[in-house]
């Protein structure tokens, strides 16, 4: 199978696996049969863009996501602790 199957296909057990639904209760929430789901998972068979876009909207996650493993909407935040890290003054108020 594509190799790019493949890799949605890890995707997509990956997400099911971190929700932490059985196939059969994954497969139910995207009204697909189980057989079918599972299938999509081991990357056995081609993946229908329309279940991927199925996948997403019920678990609200990005289709790219999904399909590129790059999620455009990625959170990337910084923490640093008070006195440490490179100041910046803009404005009076602002420090």
């Amino acid at each position: 199978m594509n190799t790019q199957i493949k890799q949605i296909a890890e995707r997509l057990r990956g997400l099911r696996d971190s929700l932490d639904l059985s196939i059969a209760q994954a497969a139910e929430k995207c009204g697909v049969p189980e057989t079918d789901y599972a299938r999509y998972e081991l990357g056995a068979s081609d993946i229908p863009m329309s279940f991927i876009c199925e996948v997403a909207q019920t678990f609200g996650v990005e289709t790219t996501a999904l399909i590129s493993g790059n999620d455009p909407h990625s959170l990337a935040y910084f923490v640093t602790r008070k006195g440490t890290g490179a100041g910046d003054e803009r404005t009076k108020a602002y420090k």
